[in-house]
C-alpha cells in the first residue's frame, strides 16, 4: 500500500510540475532613468537579495539530497538558449511564477510581487536589466520521490508558484490605493509566514516551526514603535524577543529604510484602530 502511494503521489506531482500555462503577457516598461533605476535596485535589495543572495547571482535554497536540492536563480546569468532574459521572460517569472516555457517556478513569491505597482515592476527590471552578466546558471531543482510526497502533503510552502493563480487566473493585484505601509507588507511577503490574516503558520517541511501570529492587535500592543524599527532592520529585539536563527539572516528587511519600517509599524497600528 505505502508503494502504490508513493507511485500515485509521485505521479500526481509530475503533472503539476511538467503542466504548461499560457498567461496574456504584457510589456515591463524598461526604463534608463538613473533615479528609477536606483530605486530599483533597492526593491530588489528588499525583495530578492533574500534568496538569490546580495550578487543576484543565485545560491542553494534547500539541499536535503534525500528529497530536495533547490537553488535560487542567477538573475545575472545568461539564459542557456538565448543571449539575454527577454521582456517576456521577466513578465512570466515575476506575475505568474513561470519559467520562460510555461511550466512552474519552485517557491518563487509571485503572489507577492503581484502587489508591485506596474511603475515599480519597471524599476526592478531596469535594475537587473543595467547588470552586467555574472557567472554561469545555477543548476535545475532536482527532486526525489520523497520528496514530491512531502510536495502533496505539505504544501503550504506553496512550492509550485503558478498554482498561486490557478483559480483566480490573476497575477496582479490592485495596489494604487494601497498606504505605504500595506504595500511593504505585501510585497515583502509577510503573509506568506505569517498568514492570509496574520494567524501565524505552522511549517511541517522542510523544516519543521510555528511562525506566530500577528492577530489582534499584536505587533503595537506588545512592540514599543522604536524596538519594532530596530528589530525590522536589524534583527535584533529585546531580550525577550530574541529570535534564533536572526529575524533577518538571509533576508532582505535590512535593507529597510528608518521611514519604510515604521511605515509598516503604522499599519499595524491603523489596523487596530475601531
Amino acid at each position: 500500500m505505502g508503494a502504490l502511494m508513493l507511485i500515485l503521489a509521485v505521479h500526481s506531482v509530475d503533472r503539476r510540475i511538467k503542466k504548461v500555462y499560457t498567461p496574456a503577457i504584457e510589456p515591463i516598461e524598461i526604463t534608463h532613468d538613473s533615479m528609477r533605476i536606483e530605486h530599483g535596485e533597492h526593491l530588489a535589495s528588499l525583495m530578492c537579495s533574500g534568496c538569490h543572495g546580495y550578487q543576484f547571482t543565485g545560491r542553494p535554497l534547500l539541499q536535503d539530497t534525500s528529497r530536495l536540492i533547490l537553488y535560487s536563480s542567477n538573475l545575472r546569468a545568461k539564459p542557456s538558449n538565448k543571449s539575454k532574459r527577454e521582456n517576456q521572460d521577466w513578465y512570466l517569472a515575476l506575475r505568474h511564477g513561470l519559467h520562460s516555457d510555461g511550466t512552474s517556478l519552485f517557491l518563487m513569491p509571485a503572489a507577492n510581487i503581484a502587489h508591485l505597482t506596474d511603475h515599480d515592476l519597471g524599476d526592478l527590471v531596469s535594475y537587473f536589466e543595467s547588470l552586467a552578466p555574472v557567472g554561469e546558471q545555477v543548476p535545475s531543482a532536482n527532486l526525489s520521490s520523497w520528496g514530491k510526497l512531502d510536495l502533496l502533503l505539505f504544501d503550504n510552502y506553496e512550492w509550485l508558484s503558478a498554482e498561486q493563480f490557478a483559480s483566480t487566473n490573476n497575477a496582479k493585484s490592485d495596489s494604487s490605493n494601497m498606504e505605504p505601509g500595506e504595500y511593504y507588507v505585501e510585497i515583502l511577503y509577510c503573509k506568506t509566514c505569517h498568514g492570509a490574516h496574520w494567524e501565524g503558520k505552522y511549517f511541517k517541511a522542510p523544516v519543521d516551526r510555528h511562525v506566530p501570529a500577528l492577530s489582534d492587535c499584536r505587533v503595537p500592543n506588545e512592540w514599543p514603535e522604536e524596538d519594532f524599527v530596530r528589530f525590522m532592520r536589524t534583527g535584533i529585539g529585546d531580550s525577550e524577543r530574541h529570535i534564533r536563527p536572526p529575524f533577518n539572516r538571509n533576508k532582505g528587511y535590512r535593507f529597510l529604510t528608518y521611514e519604510e519600517a515604521n511605515d509598516i509599524y503604522q499599519y499595524f497600528k491603523k489596523s487596530c484602530t475601531p
